[in-house]
């Protein structure tokens, strides 16, 4: 080759090059700029405006500025790197693939906002234009998949980027949700299509004081089923106070303050779906009652440790769930409605019935199990709740606070039931403990629940009482054991109540209040240490739609008292082992008022014990007589007395000396006769004009005497006064009871029937 040859040939070179430059240094670039405003405006629903755009030849580096695509994006600068050598791939395929590889994209001061209106629409729905479809030939079918394209980009950053998020759909008031992304640092490296392997590192700053960092791992093959993913994501002082207009939109519940942190692992694989663990901490929730501003629920920290969820297994795995310090307050207001249910809006759109059945198969084609929660360890600490009811005047409340203790074991796929232990104070001063088992997959089945509640001032529950008793609590304490098991949906139920020192105040005006004496329940029930322990079993079965607890833990008390009131002498003789009918009946032998058989002394000392156990009973003893088995031996006590009467005035007027201790039997048969025609002169009437009382003797005069006799009503009414000052003063002397207690009734009348041996009756009564 000549030197002159040479010569053009590196002027050709020379003039090639400089033309090259000259074209990617001053053409190209206006060419590029208005070949990209015009596909994007003709693509775009919206103006695309660019800035400048600027390329090397040399370096194949594209650099364009401020772009902008109205009311949707727009970013300061954005930087394309291609080396000749991935421009070679993608010019010329091979195997019918071609490759396109960008060494590094970088994109600088992003800028973009995304809205979604109350009607579901959003700005970047509009953002392309709408063409009509074309139909697409076979050829080109055929082309298109006899050729592929693969990208892959070395390299993405974007750098110093701005989101913007703001929801009126679902949102309340017109007030929208809102989220800004701030600092948002995106690096990338290879990424591509159909096959990668690249990491991606995501940090942002949200709304201005939470940070969000992440790192993705992504794994794409040829083969679809070999496809992978895993993620680590932090969440650091998210306020979900920010979430506000949401929470808005379905509850009447102000989220005062509550910071969130969270560090998630997840990874997702083809065939086995998500795996996700995490740890979520949730400090400082307050959250009030918008319509009255009262704090409804609280904590100072909610902590989810070793948060697990399999896809394939639908479970979700909590480790522990510590709550420290929570607080609840549960009102009942006037209409019976709980404050927590009543935070709920009502529901304005209901779900059609006829809409698709939900594909529950997860992304091996097996179709999904119902998801299951475990938490193995379930911790409170430091619990308070406020419980009021404003159901009924004047209402009632109080706390429970130091509520301390866990539930292990939760799990609604095992059987194996859950355990619970929980301790806290009613008042400060009250110990209540809640323990027990339970299965969390179907508690109807298995439950057996015990709680425990000690010196429980019963003033506290005066509203309760004048409301359904009458009467407002004055003093008192309630120590309360209950026991409920549910086996198969048959509730078996124990309640144990202790009152201690119960008194009773004034009386309440109630429509409520059941109409029993209650005062005299009470008499009954207290022993001599001011206790009354009762023992109320409750039982049913909770598939009836009628069955209601707390309407039949009432009614099973109502029939309590309402059978301790209506046979009390059955209460007492079960204190002390005795006859219920020969405590209230005490039978005397028939015209006598002594009390000095066996059966009589057993009965009232049983009586006395039974009575010395319940020291608010008083005792009313109303004396009786039986005229047909009575009145013999009285009318034989008057004739006796009639006899000594004249016996001493007779002995008077002899001037004889009168016996201290007069007895008739001693009387000489002639004093006798005398004496016994003398009474039967005087009562000469015209039915025993018949009998000679001259001819008579004296077993026939006393005979036609005792059956003349006219009834005495008064000697009759002082027998039955006798029977009962008797009967008082046995329980006195012997029965070490106070007189006080013992009241002594007048004789209201005298039985007609005859009986074998008389009785009189007691009576209990409230003291």
């Amino acid at each position: 080759m000549t030197q002159t040859m040479i010569r053009k040939l590196v002027s050709y070179i020379i003039n090639a090059v400089a033309a090259y430059t000259i074209i990617g240094f001053v053409v190209v670039p206006p060419l590029i700029h208005a070949g990209i405003v015009l596909a994007g405006n003709h693509f775009l629903a919206r103006e695309l405006k660019l800035g400048a755009v600027y390329f090397n030849p040399l370096t194949l580096k594209l650099s364009l500025i401020a772009v902008d695509v109205r009311d949707t994006i727009k970013l300061s600068s954005a930087d394309i790197d291609l080396s000749w050598k991935d421009l070679q791939k993608a010019l010329f395929n091979e195997n019918n693939i071609r490759q396109l590889t960008l060494d590094k994209i970088r994109i600088n001061n992003p800028e973009s906002d995304f809205t979604l209106t109350e009607n579901g629409q959003n700005n970047f729905a509009s953002l392309l234009k709408e063409f009509p479809e074309q139909p697409t030939s076979t050829e080109t079918e055929q082309e298109a998949s006899a050729s592929s394209l693969q990208f892959t980009v070395n390299q993405i950053a974007i750098e110093n980027g701005r989101f913007g998020f703001t929801d009126y759909q679902f949102t309340d008031n017109h007030s929208p949700f809102s989220l800004q992304l701030d600092q948002i640092n995106i690096q990338g490296q290879s990424l591509g299509w159909p096959q990668t392997n690249s990491i991606v590192n995501f940090s942002t700053q949200l709304n201005g004081e939470a940070t969000v960092n992440s790192k993705v791992d992504l794994a794409l093959s040829g083969i679809p089923t070999e496809a992978s993913a895993s993620a680590s994501i932090s969440l650091n002082n998210i306020n979900l106070t920010d979430f506000q207009p949401i929470i808005n939109r379905f509850t009447y519940v102000d989220l005062t303050s509550g910071l969130l942190d969270t560090r998630t692992d997840i990874n997702w694989q083809a065939e086995s779906g998500v795996q996700l663990t995490s740890d979520v901490t949730i400090n400082q929730l307050q959250l009030d009652d918008s319509r009255t501003q009262e704090t409804v629920a609280q904590w100072l920290q909610l902590q989810l440790s070793k948060l697990s969820y399999q896809q394939t297994d639908n479970r979700l795995e909590v480790g522990q769930l510590l709550l420290a310090a929570p607080s609840v307050v549960i009102a009942v207001d006037e209409k019976l409605q709980v404050n927590l249910a009543s935070l709920v809006k009502p529901i304005e759109n209901t779900i059609s019935s006829e809409q698709e059945e939900v594909d529950t198969t997860t992304a091996t084609g097996t179709e999904t199990p119902d998801f299951s929660l475990a938490i193995n360890r379930l911790a409170i600490e430091n619990g308070a709740m406020d419980f009021s009811d404003r159901s009924f005047q004047p209402g009632f409340a109080t706390p429970i606070v130091n509520l301390n203790g866990e539930i292990d074991g939760f799990d609604t796929r095992s059987k194996k039931p859950a355990t619970i232990k929980i301790d806290g104070r009613v008042d400060r001063y009250a110990p209540v403990t809640i323990k027990g088992a339970l299965n969390p997959s179907s508690p109807l089945n298995m439950t057996d629940l015990s709680m425990s509640f000690t010196n429980v001032e019963l003033t506290t529950l005066t509203p309760y009482s004048g409301r359904f008793a009458g009467y407002s609590i004055q003093k008192g304490r309630l120590h309360l054991d209950l026991n409920y098991q549910i086996k198969n949906h048959q509730l078996s139920a124990t309640n144990q109540m202790l009152l201690d020192k119960l008194i009773l105040g004034s009386r309440v005006d109630s429509n409520e209040a059941v109409d029993l004496p209650i005062r005299m329940a009470l008499a009954l029930l207290k022993d001599r240490n001011g206790q009354i322990d009762i023992t109320l079993p409750i039982s049913g079965d909770l598939e009836n739609p009628e069955f209601e607890l707390g309407p039949v833990i009432r009614m099973a008390l109502v029939n309590l008292i309402t059978n301790i009131i209506s046979a009390p002498f059955d209460l007492l003789a079960s204190l002390v082992g005795g006859s219920a009918e020969e405590m209230q009946f005490v039978t005397f032998e028939p015209g006598q008022f002594s009390i000095n058989r066996s059966e009589q002394v057993e009965s009232l000392d049983k009586l006395a014990k039974a009575l010395r156990d319940r020291p608010g009973l008083q005792l009313e003893v109303t004396g009786k007589t039986a005229k047909d088995s009575d009145w013999p031996l009285v009318v034989k006590s008057l004739l006796e007395s009639e006899l000594s009467q004249l016996w001493i005035k007779e002995l008077k007027a002899q001037k004889k000396p009168i016996p201290e201790k007069l007895i008739l039997s001693t009387m000489d048969e002639e004093t006798r006769l005398r004496l016994l025609q003398n009474i039967a002169g005087t009562m000469m009437t015209s039915e025993s004009s018949e009998l000679n009382i001259e001819r008579a003797n004296a077993d026939t005069i006393t005979q036609h005497l005792l059956a003349q006799w006219p009834f005495n009503e008064n000697a009759m009414r002082q027998l039955a006064i006798d029977r009962a000052r008797e009967i008082k003063d046995y329980l006195m002397d012997e029965g070490g009871l106070d007189p006080q207690r013992i009241f002594l009734l007048s004789v209201q009348s005298l039985s007609e029937a005859s009986a074998e041996k008389p009785s009189t009756e007691l009576q209990l009564n409230a003291g």
